[in-house]
Protein backbone atom coordinates (compact mmCIF):
# COMPACT_ATOMS: atom_id res chain seq x y z
CA UNK A 1 0.00 0.00 0.00
CA UNK A 2 2.79 2.43 0.90
CA UNK A 3 4.69 1.64 -2.31
CA UNK A 4 1.58 2.29 -4.37
CA UNK A 5 1.01 5.60 -2.63
CA UNK A 6 4.57 6.71 -3.35
CA UNK A 7 4.36 5.85 -7.03
CA UNK A 8 1.07 7.71 -7.38
CA UNK A 9 2.56 10.75 -5.62
CA UNK A 10 5.45 10.62 -8.08
CA UNK A 11 3.05 10.19 -11.01
CA UNK A 12 1.07 13.24 -9.92
CA UNK A 13 4.30 15.16 -9.25
CA UNK A 14 5.48 14.47 -12.80
CA UNK A 15 2.10 15.64 -14.07
CA UNK A 16 2.35 18.88 -12.07
CA UNK A 17 5.83 19.58 -13.46
CA UNK A 18 4.58 18.97 -17.00
CA UNK A 19 1.61 21.27 -16.35
CA UNK A 20 3.89 24.10 -15.18
CA UNK A 21 6.17 23.53 -18.17
CA UNK A 22 3.11 23.86 -20.39
CA UNK A 23 2.34 27.22 -18.76
CA UNK A 24 5.95 28.35 -19.26
CA UNK A 25 5.84 27.09 -22.88
CA UNK A 26 8.68 25.10 -24.41
CA UNK A 27 7.51 25.11 -28.01
CA UNK A 28 4.39 24.15 -29.95
CA UNK A 29 5.15 20.43 -30.25
CA UNK A 30 5.98 20.10 -26.55
CA UNK A 31 2.80 21.97 -25.59
CA UNK A 32 0.72 19.77 -27.90
CA UNK A 33 2.11 16.66 -26.19
CA UNK A 34 1.60 18.01 -22.67
CA UNK A 35 -1.97 19.16 -23.25
CA UNK A 36 -2.73 15.82 -24.89
CA UNK A 37 -2.50 13.93 -21.60
CA UNK A 38 -1.65 15.93 -18.47
CA UNK A 39 -5.20 16.66 -17.24
CA UNK A 40 -6.20 13.06 -17.96
CA UNK A 41 -3.23 12.03 -15.81
CA UNK A 42 -4.62 13.90 -12.78
CA UNK A 43 -8.06 12.37 -13.30
CA UNK A 44 -6.57 8.87 -13.57
CA UNK A 45 -4.60 9.31 -10.34
CA UNK A 46 -7.81 10.29 -8.56
CA UNK A 47 -9.44 7.17 -9.97
CA UNK A 48 -6.61 4.98 -8.69
CA UNK A 49 -7.10 6.50 -5.25
CA UNK A 50 -10.85 5.86 -5.22
CA UNK A 51 -12.25 3.98 -2.23
CA UNK A 52 -15.82 2.80 -1.75
CA UNK A 53 -17.69 5.15 0.57
CA UNK A 54 -20.62 3.74 2.53
CA UNK A 55 -21.64 6.98 4.22
CA UNK A 56 -24.52 9.24 3.27
CA UNK A 57 -24.53 11.64 0.34
CA UNK A 58 -24.54 14.52 2.82
CA UNK A 59 -21.38 13.31 4.58
CA UNK A 60 -19.69 12.68 1.23
CA UNK A 61 -20.51 16.22 0.08
CA UNK A 62 -19.17 17.62 3.34
CA UNK A 63 -15.92 15.66 3.02
CA UNK A 64 -15.26 16.42 -0.64
CA UNK A 65 -16.54 19.97 -0.34
CA UNK A 66 -13.92 20.67 2.30
CA UNK A 67 -11.04 19.20 0.29
CA UNK A 68 -12.01 20.52 -3.17
CA UNK A 69 -14.58 23.32 -3.03
CA UNK A 70 -13.10 25.20 -0.06
CA UNK A 71 -9.75 25.64 -1.89
CA UNK A 72 -11.65 26.67 -5.03
CA UNK A 73 -13.55 29.33 -3.12
CA UNK A 74 -10.62 30.61 -1.04
CA UNK A 75 -8.05 30.79 -3.83
CA UNK A 76 -10.72 32.14 -6.18
CA UNK A 77 -11.57 34.88 -3.66
CA UNK A 78 -7.87 35.75 -3.37
CA UNK A 79 -7.48 36.08 -7.12
CA UNK A 80 -10.69 38.11 -7.39
CA UNK A 81 -9.38 40.47 -4.71
CA UNK A 82 -6.20 40.94 -6.75
CA UNK A 83 -8.27 41.59 -9.88
CA UNK A 84 -10.44 44.14 -8.03
CA UNK A 85 -7.35 45.91 -6.69
CA UNK A 86 -5.90 46.11 -10.20
CA UNK A 87 -9.20 47.57 -11.42
CA UNK A 88 -9.41 50.17 -8.65
CA UNK A 89 -5.80 51.23 -9.26
CA UNK A 90 -6.40 51.50 -12.98
CA UNK A 91 -4.01 48.67 -13.84
CA UNK A 92 -6.79 46.93 -15.78
CA UNK A 93 -10.38 47.86 -16.72
CA UNK A 94 -12.85 47.41 -13.88
CA UNK A 95 -15.02 45.52 -16.36
CA UNK A 96 -12.42 42.73 -16.26
CA UNK A 97 -13.15 42.15 -12.58
CA UNK A 98 -16.87 41.85 -13.29
CA UNK A 99 -16.12 39.30 -16.01
CA UNK A 100 -13.78 37.35 -13.71
CA UNK A 101 -16.40 37.32 -10.95
CA UNK A 102 -19.17 36.04 -13.22
CA UNK A 103 -16.92 33.34 -14.69
CA UNK A 104 -15.84 32.25 -11.21
CA UNK A 105 -19.48 31.64 -10.29
CA UNK A 106 -20.56 30.19 -13.62
CA UNK A 107 -18.45 29.18 -16.67
CA UNK A 108 -15.14 28.83 -14.84
CA UNK A 109 -13.16 27.17 -17.63
CA UNK A 110 -12.23 30.52 -19.13
CA UNK A 111 -11.69 34.11 -18.05
CA UNK A 112 -10.81 33.54 -14.39
CA UNK A 113 -8.72 36.08 -12.52
CA UNK A 114 -4.94 35.51 -12.25
CA UNK A 115 -4.88 31.69 -12.25
CA UNK A 116 -7.34 29.73 -14.34
CA UNK A 117 -6.22 26.24 -13.29
CA UNK A 118 -8.56 26.17 -10.29
CA UNK A 119 -11.37 25.12 -12.65
CA UNK A 120 -10.03 21.58 -12.22
CA UNK A 121 -11.18 21.54 -8.58
CA UNK A 122 -14.84 21.86 -9.53
CA UNK A 123 -14.37 19.43 -12.42
CA UNK A 124 -12.89 16.64 -10.27
CA UNK A 125 -15.52 17.30 -7.59
CA UNK A 126 -18.28 16.70 -10.13
CA UNK A 127 -16.48 13.67 -11.62
CA UNK A 128 -16.18 12.04 -8.21
CA UNK A 129 -19.78 12.90 -7.34
CA UNK A 130 -21.05 11.35 -10.57
CA UNK A 131 -19.05 8.16 -9.98
CA UNK A 132 -20.06 8.01 -6.31
CA UNK A 133 -23.73 8.42 -7.25
CA UNK A 134 -23.57 5.77 -9.99
CA UNK A 135 -21.76 3.35 -7.72
CA UNK A 136 -24.34 3.89 -5.00
CA UNK A 137 -27.50 3.77 -7.13
CA UNK A 138 -26.66 1.47 -10.07
CA UNK A 139 -25.64 -2.06 -9.16
CA UNK A 140 -25.80 -3.64 -12.63
CA UNK A 141 -22.30 -3.34 -14.12
CA UNK A 142 -23.50 -3.37 -17.75
CA UNK A 143 -25.96 -0.54 -17.10
CA UNK A 144 -23.29 1.39 -15.20
CA UNK A 145 -20.82 1.10 -18.09
CA UNK A 146 -23.56 2.11 -20.52
CA UNK A 147 -24.41 5.22 -18.51
CA UNK A 148 -20.73 6.23 -18.30
CA UNK A 149 -20.33 5.83 -22.08
CA UNK A 150 -23.48 7.87 -22.78
CA UNK A 151 -22.25 10.64 -20.45
CA UNK A 152 -18.82 10.54 -22.16
CA UNK A 153 -20.36 10.83 -25.64
CA UNK A 154 -22.53 13.71 -24.42
CA UNK A 155 -19.40 15.48 -23.14
CA UNK A 156 -17.66 15.04 -26.50
CA UNK A 157 -20.73 16.36 -28.36
CA UNK A 158 -20.93 19.40 -26.07
CA UNK A 159 -17.25 20.09 -26.74
CA UNK A 160 -17.67 19.77 -30.52
CA UNK A 161 -20.53 22.28 -30.49
CA UNK A 162 -18.72 24.65 -28.12
CA UNK A 163 -21.44 24.33 -25.48
CA UNK A 164 -20.06 25.09 -22.01
CA UNK A 165 -21.74 24.19 -18.73
CA UNK A 166 -21.22 25.77 -15.28
CA UNK A 167 -18.25 24.70 -13.17
CA UNK A 168 -16.74 22.56 -15.95
CA UNK A 169 -19.61 20.05 -15.88
CA UNK A 170 -19.13 19.40 -19.61
CA UNK A 171 -15.47 18.51 -19.02
CA UNK A 172 -16.52 16.33 -16.08
CA UNK A 173 -18.72 14.27 -18.41
CA UNK A 174 -15.59 13.37 -20.39
CA UNK A 175 -13.40 13.02 -17.30
CA UNK A 176 -15.79 10.50 -15.72
CA UNK A 177 -14.82 8.03 -18.45
CA UNK A 178 -11.10 8.19 -17.55
CA UNK A 179 -11.83 8.15 -13.83
CA UNK A 180 -13.94 5.00 -14.22
CA UNK A 181 -11.28 3.24 -16.29
CA UNK A 182 -8.69 3.96 -13.58
CA UNK A 183 -10.95 2.57 -10.86
CA UNK A 184 -11.44 -0.58 -12.94
CA UNK A 185 -7.74 -1.00 -13.82
CA UNK A 186 -6.82 -0.77 -10.14
CA UNK A 187 -7.93 -4.41 -9.85
CA UNK A 188 -5.27 -5.39 -12.40
CA UNK A 189 -2.46 -3.33 -10.94
CA UNK A 190 -0.12 -6.32 -10.66
CA UNK A 191 -0.61 -7.16 -14.35
CA UNK A 192 0.12 -3.55 -15.31
CA UNK A 193 3.38 -3.68 -13.39
CA UNK A 194 4.53 -6.84 -15.21
CA UNK A 195 4.32 -5.51 -18.77
CA UNK A 196 7.80 -5.71 -20.34
CA UNK A 197 9.91 -2.64 -21.05
CA UNK A 198 9.95 -3.43 -24.78
CA UNK A 199 6.17 -3.36 -24.88
CA UNK A 200 6.15 -0.12 -22.87
CA UNK A 201 8.35 1.51 -25.53
CA UNK A 202 5.88 0.52 -28.24
CA UNK A 203 2.99 1.91 -26.20
CA UNK A 204 4.87 5.20 -25.73
CA UNK A 205 5.43 5.58 -29.48
CA UNK A 206 1.77 4.79 -30.18
CA UNK A 207 0.60 7.22 -27.50
CA UNK A 208 2.79 10.07 -28.74
CA UNK A 209 1.75 9.45 -32.35
CA UNK A 210 -1.94 9.53 -31.41
CA UNK A 211 -1.47 12.87 -29.65
CA UNK A 212 0.58 14.42 -32.47
CA UNK A 213 -1.76 13.25 -35.24
CA UNK A 214 -4.80 14.50 -33.33
CA UNK A 215 -5.95 18.10 -33.30
CA UNK A 216 -4.81 20.25 -30.38
CA UNK A 217 -6.38 18.95 -27.16
CA UNK A 218 -7.38 21.22 -24.29
CA UNK A 219 -9.78 19.81 -21.71
CA UNK A 220 -10.31 23.22 -20.12
CA UNK A 221 -11.63 24.58 -23.42
CA UNK A 222 -13.55 21.42 -24.32
CA UNK A 223 -11.29 20.65 -27.29
CA UNK A 224 -10.78 16.90 -27.76
CA UNK A 225 -10.16 16.48 -31.47
CA UNK A 226 -10.71 12.94 -32.70
CA UNK A 227 -12.20 11.02 -29.73
CA UNK A 228 -10.37 7.78 -30.58
CA UNK A 229 -6.97 9.47 -30.89
CA UNK A 230 -7.66 11.54 -27.77
CA UNK A 231 -8.58 8.57 -25.57
CA UNK A 232 -5.89 6.24 -26.93
CA UNK A 233 -3.10 8.81 -26.88
CA UNK A 234 -3.82 10.12 -23.39
CA UNK A 235 -4.33 6.71 -21.76
CA UNK A 236 -1.24 5.13 -23.32
CA UNK A 237 0.95 8.10 -22.38
CA UNK A 238 -0.39 8.19 -18.82
CA UNK A 239 0.26 4.46 -18.48
CA UNK A 240 3.87 4.84 -19.67
CA UNK A 241 4.46 7.66 -17.18
CA UNK A 242 2.87 5.49 -14.48
CA UNK A 243 5.44 2.79 -15.22
CA UNK A 244 8.19 5.41 -15.10
CA UNK A 245 6.88 6.59 -11.71
CA UNK A 246 6.86 2.99 -10.51
CA UNK A 247 10.51 2.58 -11.46
CA UNK A 248 11.51 5.94 -9.97
CA UNK A 249 9.77 5.10 -6.67
CA UNK A 250 12.39 2.41 -6.00
CA UNK A 251 15.08 5.07 -5.61
CA UNK A 252 15.54 7.36 -2.63
CA UNK A 253 17.27 10.67 -3.29
CA UNK A 254 16.54 14.38 -3.12
CA UNK A 255 15.10 14.52 -6.64
CA UNK A 256 12.71 11.60 -6.14
CA UNK A 257 11.69 12.97 -2.74
CA UNK A 258 10.94 16.39 -4.24
CA UNK A 259 8.83 14.95 -7.08
CA UNK A 260 6.93 12.89 -4.52
CA UNK A 261 6.47 16.00 -2.36
CA UNK A 262 5.07 17.94 -5.32
CA UNK A 263 2.58 15.13 -5.90
CA UNK A 264 1.50 15.06 -2.26
CA UNK A 265 1.13 18.84 -2.13
CA UNK A 266 -0.28 19.17 -5.64
CA UNK A 267 -3.12 21.48 -4.55
CA UNK A 268 -0.81 24.44 -3.88
CA UNK A 269 1.10 23.84 -7.12
CA UNK A 270 -2.14 23.59 -9.10
CA UNK A 271 -3.71 26.73 -7.65
CA UNK A 272 -0.70 29.03 -7.43
CA UNK A 273 1.69 28.12 -10.27
CA UNK A 274 0.20 30.67 -12.69
CA UNK A 275 0.24 33.35 -10.00
CA UNK A 276 3.96 32.75 -9.39
CA UNK A 277 4.68 32.56 -13.12
CA UNK A 278 2.96 35.93 -13.59
CA UNK A 279 6.06 37.44 -11.95
CA UNK A 280 8.77 34.94 -12.89
CA UNK A 281 8.03 34.79 -16.61
CA UNK A 282 9.73 38.17 -16.84
CA UNK A 283 13.01 36.31 -16.32
CA UNK A 284 12.65 34.46 -19.62
CA UNK A 285 15.25 35.76 -22.07
CA UNK A 286 13.79 36.16 -25.56
CA UNK A 287 16.78 36.02 -27.84
CA UNK A 288 17.88 34.66 -31.19
CA UNK A 289 19.82 32.00 -29.28
CA UNK A 290 17.39 29.11 -28.72
CA UNK A 291 19.81 27.53 -26.25
CA UNK A 292 19.96 30.61 -23.99
CA UNK A 293 16.17 30.99 -24.12
CA UNK A 294 15.74 27.31 -23.23
CA UNK A 295 18.10 27.66 -20.27
CA UNK A 296 16.19 30.71 -19.03
CA UNK A 297 12.91 28.77 -19.20
CA UNK A 298 14.46 25.89 -17.26
CA UNK A 299 15.68 28.36 -14.62
CA UNK A 300 12.15 29.83 -14.38
CA UNK A 301 10.76 26.30 -13.91
CA UNK A 302 13.20 25.50 -11.09
CA UNK A 303 12.63 28.83 -9.31
CA UNK A 304 8.85 28.37 -9.64
CA UNK A 305 9.03 24.91 -8.05
CA UNK A 306 11.18 26.30 -5.23
CA UNK A 307 8.84 29.24 -4.57
CA UNK A 308 5.77 26.97 -4.56
CA UNK A 309 7.51 24.60 -2.13
CA UNK A 310 8.18 27.51 0.23
CA UNK A 311 4.60 28.79 -0.10
CA UNK A 312 3.26 25.32 0.73
CA UNK A 313 5.37 25.14 3.89
CA UNK A 314 4.12 28.59 4.96
CA UNK A 315 0.48 27.70 4.32
CA UNK A 316 0.75 24.39 6.17
CA UNK A 317 2.21 26.01 9.30
CA UNK A 318 -0.14 28.99 9.56
CA UNK A 319 -3.90 29.61 9.87
CA UNK A 320 -3.85 30.10 6.09
CA UNK A 321 -3.94 26.31 5.77
CA UNK A 322 -7.71 26.76 5.86
CA UNK A 323 -7.30 27.76 2.20
CA UNK A 324 -6.34 24.13 1.57
CA UNK A 325 -9.49 22.90 3.26
CA UNK A 326 -7.64 22.05 6.46
CA UNK A 327 -8.51 23.09 10.01
CA UNK A 328 -5.68 24.91 11.78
Amino acid sequence: MNERKVELDILKGIGIIFMIMGHIEYGDIFNKLIYGFHMVLFICVSGFLYKDYNGSVKSWLRKKGRSLLVPYLTFGALFLAISLTQGVLGMEPLEDFKSHFINFLWINTDGLAVAGAIWYLTAIFIIEFLFFSLNKKVKNRVIKVGVILVIFILGIILGNFGIRLPWAIDVSFVGLFFYSISVYLKKYERNLKNIKTYDISILLVLGVCCILFNDDVNLRMGNYGNPFLFVTGSLLTVFVIYRLALKISKYKNIFVNEISYIGKKSLVYLCLNEFVLFFLKRLIINTSSEFIELISRIVVLLITLLVLHIIDIILEKTPFRIMLGKVY
